[in-house]
């Protein structure tokens, strides 16, 4: 391989990580915004349940 094909292939790569590393972000931060709205609506379920 020459050079130039060794640095296109690394950019390549490269870029597929940093895809593959937003993509998991993104879906860290989705799992953990569904984890919050879960817990602040037992958490008002419970705040209801102690009114009564």
């Amino acid at each position: 391989m020459s050079d130039r094909q060794l640095r296109t292939q690394h950019a390549d790569v490269v870029a597929r990580n940093r895809e593959q590393r937003l993509a998991t972000m993104a879906e860290a931060q989705r799992q953990a915004d569904q984890r919050r709205e879960r817990a602040a609506s037992l958490q008002a379920g419970r705040d209801a349940g102690d009114e009564m």
